[in-house]
């Protein structure tokens, strides 16, 4: 039996959202190169687009480095709700990481059954008016990344987890036992 509490459980629901928020900067970034490339006279060239996904990722570092002090402010007394698991911690974020793969794997298929509608749109006016719709585009590139993405947390999570331990403490933690 593992002996948690909720400040533990919160600073690893943070880091499963910075997870999913640093998924959401990859699923934008298509759709960002597309704006910047069909409208150069806005003033927004390839300089803003990487300083607004530095900024986004500084913004999220923070939250992972970060996440025991906002657990911390969140919680009144962060040590007192104790509860005891036959999952440690580690496994804990594995689930974490693979339900958000699960959220954008299926986000990902729903968005293809669209994409494919528009897409056979888009053909359609290629072939009648001879223009693309580049949005389009991006919007593939984005649920294509999205359904990989979401399948690599899925099928990874626990892998991902151990890697997050190994990179965040530099020793190697055992593989969780599975119970019957």
């Amino acid at each position: 039996m593992t002996r948690t509490n909720a400040y533990s459980l919160l600073c690893m629901i943070i880091r499963a959202v910075a997870v999913w928020s640093l998924g959401k900067v990859a699923l934008s970034i298509p759709g960002m190169l597309i704006a910047v490339r069909e409208s150069p006279s806005s003033g927004f060239g390839p300089g803003w687009l990487l300083a607004s996904i530095g900024l986004e990722v500084l913004i999220i570092a923070a939250l992972w480095l970060f996440a025991d002090k906002l657990a911390k402010l969140a919680l009144t007394r962060p040590q007192e709700v104790a509860f005891e698991s036959s999952m440690d911690p580690a496994t804990w974020l594995g689930l974490l990481l693979s339900a958000i793969g699960a959220w954008f794997f299926f986000g990902g298929v729903v968005t293809a059954f669209y994409m494919a509608v528009r897409w056979f749109v888009v053909i359609r006016m290629y072939r009648e008016y001879g223009a693309m719709d580049a949005d389009t585009f991006a919007n593939i590139a984005s649920t294509v990344l999205e359904i990989g993405l979401g399948a690599l947390l899925v099928l990874r999570g626990q892998g991902l987890s151990r890697w997050i331990h190994r990179m965040r403490y530099g020793v190697e933690q055992a593989p969780a036992e599975p119970t019957a």
